[in-house]
């Protein structure tokens, strides 16, 4: 892992160990598009959740001793294995689980369905879960802009209030006001799953 990434972790990690510690918006060397931000978010999601979790993170020898003769952890369901192979030039690489990719399949969901059942229980009970969710909400519900593109003599640009699921495309004949908006995706379908996207 680059350098740079490692150390944009560490600020996360430290923020989830320091409370009142703002996060600053630092560039890692990566180009100017939020295609990064998701993997990233995730990792550090990650980290926080471990590093809220309270414990030392590696049980102690009774602790180990008493889960294995009891046989103790979760009960995870058995995840089907399918015989899809590919030829990669001339290399045979399986894909046995495949079948997961087809994520509106019923049999999807119903594996969906059963790991959620053995993993949210021991989510729910992680310490500051609760506070977690509240802080990641609060850092990524704050206006933004995209950048301004003019046609003629109006200008065109997006714009999310921090609240909304995708951002809005504005047109205006001045920069220094908000605008009207032109399109919102919003309000394109109940479940705002589709953005604009351009270049």
């Amino acid at each position: 892992m680059p350098r740079a990434a490692v150390r944009g972790v560490m600020v996360m990690v430290g923020f989830a160990r320091l409370p009142g510690l703002i996060f600053v918006n630092v560039s890692v060397g990566m180009k100017a598009s939020t295609s990064h931000l998701l993997p990233l978010l995730s990792a550090c999601a990650c980290a926080l959740l471990a590093a809220c979790s309270g414990g030392s993170g590696t049980p102690d020898a009774a602790e180990a001793e008493a889960g294995a003769t009891a046989g103790e952890g979760p009960a995870y369901p058995q995840t089907a294995r399918g015989d899809v192979a590919d030829d990669d030039h001339g290399t045979k690489v399986a894909d046995p689980y495949r079948w997961l990719e087809a994520l509106d399949s019923e049999e999807t969901n119903q594996w969906v369905a059963a790991e959620n059942k053995v993993t949210q229980p021991i989510l729910e009970k992680l310490p500051n879960r609760a506070w977690l969710k509240d802080r990641l909400t609060a850092l990524g519900s704050y206006e933004r802009f995209g950048v301004a593109q003019k046609a003629g003599t109006n200008y065109y640009y997006t714009r999310n209030d921090g609240k909304q699921n995708q951002s809005v495309l504005y047109v205006s004949n001045d920069l220094g006001t908000l605008g009207t908006p032109l399109f919102d995706p919003n309000e394109a379908t109940k479940d705002a799953t589709i953005a604009l996207s351009g270049g």
